[in-house]
């Protein structure tokens, strides 16, 4: 997934940084990493230490430094939480590594632990980008597995799943509040948004009325 698209579904979900984010499948992190960026107003490629422009004949260094710094000073504390789970010991390695990069470490948590074992706070918000095609052909009934988990770990939370897999999203079991079309590159793909109550959403509203 690419940073533009982990940026617009971070922003779609409608987190306000007061709520847990957690993304449960968090891969390489880049889902984290766009949250974290915006949790703290961080300007997208700020540590970054060459840019092309750099080689332009009227490149002017100064002015450069002098618009980063203007650009650092504008970013905010955050005391909220964004959690990022995996079960492949690789991916955390690797998602670790790009948190600690962008210097973000200390408001992104990463953790090994199968989506399947997982338990979240009440209220707390998941991002959930599945594996895909070859990643998931052996696992029978996986997104009925997903929803199935969902119902029964993520009881009072709000859960997002982005996936190109559209047939299998059908067999989660759960009725989206939302869809909405979005492309993975060429990839098209459907982000879907699920509340999940204890009980019906009926009677959920009227125990919170």
């Amino acid at each position: 997934m690419n940073e533009v698209l982990a940026a617009g579904i971070i922003l779609l979900s409608g987190w306000d940084m007061k709520k847990e984010l957690i993304d449960p499948m968090c891969g390489s992190g880049t889902l984290l990493i766009e949250a974290g960026l915006m949790a703290i107003n961080r300007a997208p490629n700020i540590y970054r230490k060459e840019f092309n422009f750099q080689n332009w004949k009227d490149y002017n260094d100064q002015l450069f430094r002098n618009v980063k710094d203007q650009i650092m000073k504008k970013e905010t504390p955050f005391n909220g939480k964004i959690k990022g789970f995996d079960i492949s010991a690789s991916a955390i390695s690797v998602a670790r590594k790009h948190v600690s990069n962008m210097k973000l470490s200390s408001i992104i948590n990463i953790q090994g632990q199968d989506f399947f074992q997982l338990k979240s706070n009440e209220n707390s918000i998941l991002v959930i980008n599945p594996p895909y095609g070859k990643r998931i052909e052996l696992k029978k009934d996986y997104y009925k597995q997903i929803g199935d988990s969902l119902k029964q770990n993520h009881i009072n939370t709000q859960a997002w799943i982005i996936s190109s897999e559209l047939e299998e999203l059908k067999t989660v079991g759960l009725r989206p509040s939302k869809k909405i079309k979005l492309f993975n590159g060429s990839l098209e793909c459907k982000l879907l948004q699920y509340e999940l109550y204890k009980g019906t959403k009926k009677i959920n509203k009227l125990q919170n009325e």
